[in-house]
């Protein structure tokens, strides 16, 4: 097992990248890459689709724009990683065998360490056409911690912070494109309410890294944060392009159990959890009123 650090300072790089310039914004993650770690950042977290752009319009492009895990784009960024002794995450939209996913990597020194393919798609950009994830939502050891993924729109469902920090994740990461989009809800209920939300409810840190600037006419909020176990904002980005930096103190989150007076005032914030009764969680014939949506493994690819 990996020791763990006690401190690690983490970065966002919040960049805006040009869509479809897929070459174009790789050396942009390379340069952050490098700025970053010059700060003393051992990750650095980066937006989702941060190769792509995100406003694909039909499956063929979205052909053009995919590319494998194990291909050119991730090996440049590892190579940097090596160089600089930094870890990554970084979203892409990922060629897989059969089907295109949304995906993020994370990226170590010594090459790639883990894939997560986006669990929970919206009906907006790309994600009309890609795969549902099929990938578990794991937790990976690292020399910089116990680092977790998913992306974006999975943030608006408490369950998969959750499992991940049942997994003893440390620092989850949510590459993300936060769209401004003021007719369904305020833009700002993601930043200022969801983030600190999953933090505290699970005592673990997010890093979440969200783009800037427009695309195909549409804006991008920005706003990217880094937020401790106890909800509090260490740092937030506004709406352009920014570096981000925060220390986190990883031995905070594995602290689950907090006695105030023994015997007298104690929190055990995972085994206080009544599993017993939560059944209706995992159990559709115990949701008469919800619809149910049925979830494909993958969509083929464009041909």
């Amino acid at each position: 097992m990996t020791s763990q650090p006690d401190d690690v300072r983490v970065a966002i790089a919040q960049t805006a990248p040009e869509f479809g310039a897929t070459r174009r914004n790789l050396e942009q993650v390379v340069d952050r890459l490098g700025a970053a770690a010059a700060e003393g950042a051992r990750l650095v977290v980066f937006p989702e689709c941060a190769l792509s752009g995100y406003l694909v319009d039909d499956l063929h492009e979205l052909e053009r724009l995919a590319e494998p895990v194990h291909g050119p784009a991730v090996a440049r960024i590892a190579k940097a990683c090596a160089r600089w002794r930094v870890h990554a995450v970084v979203g892409l939209l990922e060629r897989g065998a059969q089907a295109i996913y949304n995906a993020a990597v994370l990226v170590g020194p010594n090459g790639l360490i883990g894939r997560y393919r986006k669990a929970h798609l919206p009906g907006l950009g790309l994600d009309r056409l890609v795969a549902h994830g099929d990938t578990p939502f794991s937790v990976h050891e690292t020399p910089v911690g116990r680092i977790g993924m998913a992306i974006c729109y999975d943030i608006r469902f408490p369950e998969p912070a959750r499992v991940l920090a049942l997994q003893g994740a440390e620092i989850i990461a949510f590459p993300s494109n936060w769209p401004v989009v003021e007719r369904v809800a305020p833009p700002s209920t993601i930043p200022e309410v969801l983030t600190r939300a999953r933090a505290i409810e699970n005592r673990v840190h997010l890093a979440v890294a969200d783009r800037a600037g427009a695309e195909r006419g549409s804006r991008f909020l920005g706003r990217s944060q880094l937020v401790d176990v106890l909800g509090t904002v260490l740092a937030e980005a506004g709406a352009e392009e920014a570096l981000l930096y925060a220390d986190f103190d990883l031995a905070l989150a594995r602290q689950k159990d907090i006695v105030y007076t023994p015997g007298r005032f104690e929190t055990h914030w995972f085994a206080d959890r009544r599993t017993d009764l939560y059944g209706p969680l995992v159990d559709p014939d115990l949701w008469p009123q919800t619809p149910r949506r049925v979830h494909g493994t993958a969509r083929a690819l464009a041909r």
